[in-house]
């Protein structure tokens, strides 16, 4: 089972001051236009090149808005590797951004 965590979750955590670390799968132009704060740019096409840029300690949270089962094939593909320390943002960055949530540049 995947470690789905809901927005509100993630947002409390931020305002907590919570160390995670999150992982934007979208393309580098959908980045560029606004992601979470402190994101990291990772394009699912570029995951099994780039992996390794994801850290093993804190929360990892992964997220886009693709299909479930994309993102999913991210997740599952670093439980493969290794990673233990994963989640995936439910249901995605529009969730997020429609909320109200703050959003980088």
């Amino acid at each position: 089972m995947v470690n789905a965590l809901d927005v509100d979750y993630i947002r409390a955590q931020y305002e907590r001051g919570r160390k995670l670390a999150a992982f934007d799968l979208r393309s580098r132009d959908a980045y560029q236009q606004g992601h979470l704060p402190g994101a990291r740019s990772l394009p699912m096409d570029q995951l099994t090149a780039r992996f390794q840029e994801v850290p093993r300690i804190d929360l990892v949270v992964l997220y886009c808005d693709c299909s479930r089962s994309d993102v999913e094939r991210a997740y599952w593909f670093l439980r493969q590797q290794g990673y233990r320390n994963l989640s995936v943002l439910e249901p995605g960055f529009a969730a997020w951004a429609q909320r109200g949530y703050p959003v980088e540049r």
